[in-house]
C-alpha cells in the first residue's frame, strides 16, 4: 500500500471514468475509505487519494414508476417471484434486506418484520422494525404454512437451496414483458416513499 502513489490513483480514476463519472467517483470513495482505514490502523501514514477531486456528474431525476406499471410487472412474474416483489414493495426494503430475511426476523403475531442493513456508518448490520401491511401479512402467512422447515429464509433459490445473492436480470426480463418503461428494484423503494410523501408522512 505504501508504494501506491497519487498519480497511480489518478490514472485509475481516469480509466474508470471511461465507464462513467459516477463509477469513477465511487472508486475514489472506496479507495479513500480504504486508505483512511489503513491510517487508522497504523498500517500506512499517507492517503494517496488526498487532493483528488470527484469528477463532475450530471444529476438526473430518479424515475419513479407509477403504481399501474408496478402492478403490470408483478403480474408478469411467477407466484414465488410475485411474493418477493410484493415484499420489497410493501416494506420499501433494499433487495439485500429481503434476500437475507429469515423466519427469525418475522413476527406474524405482532405483525412486523426486522430488516437488516449495512448502510449505516461503520458498515455494521443494523436492524429496523417494519410493520406488515395486510398484503404482506397474507403473503407471509401463506409462505410460513408452506415453508421448508430445513431452511431458515423466507425467500431462497429453489435449485441451490440458499438465499439469493442478487437478482440483477429479473427486472430486465419482467419490464419488457409488461411493456412498461424499465425500472429496477430500488424504484419500488422510491415509489413507496413517494406515496408516503404525498400522504404527508415524514420520510425520516
Amino acid at each position: 500500500c505504501k508504494q501506491i502513489t497519487q498519480q497511480m490513483i489518478q490514472d485509475w480514476v481516469l480509466h474508470k471514468a471511461k465507464v462513467s463519472p459516477v463509477t469513477a467517483n465511487r472508486e475514489i470513495r472506496y479507495l479513500r475509505s480504504l486508505f483512511n482505514h489503513g491510517i487508522k490502523k497504523d498500517l500506512i501514514t499517507v492517503n494517496p487519494t488526498k487532493g483528488i477531486d470527484f469528477l463532475p456528474t450530471e444529476k438526473r431525476l430518479k424515475y419513479i414508476p407509477p403504481a399501474e406499471d408496478i402492478d403490470l410487472v408483478i403480474a408478469m412474474a411467477d407466484k414465488d417471484t410475485q411474493d418477493y416483489l410484493w415484499a420489497i414493495r410493501e416494506t420499501m426494503a433494499r433487495v439485500n434486506e429481503i434476500n437475507r430475511l429469515s423466519w427469525d426476523d418475522v413476527d406474524l403475531h405482532n405483525r412486523f418484520v426486522v430488516l437488516y442493513t449495512r448502510k449505516k456508518k461503520g458498515g455494521h448490520l443494523t436492524p429496523r422494525k417494519v410493520p406488515t401491511t395486510e398484503k404482506l401479512q397474507s403473503i407471509l402467512l401463506h409462505r410460513h404454512d408452506e415453508r421448508d422447515l430445513s431452511l431458515p429464509w423466507v425467500f431462497w433459490h429453489k435449485e441451490r437451496r440458499q438465499p439469493f445473492q442478487n437478482r440483477n436480470k429479473l427486472m430486465g426480463r419482467l419490464c419488457p414483458k409488461a411493456e412498461v418503461k424499465p425500472f429496477g428494484f430500488h424504484a419500488l423503494r422510491h415509489a413507496g416513499a413517494s406515496i408516503m410523501d404525498m400522504n404527508n408522512v415524514p420520510i425520516g
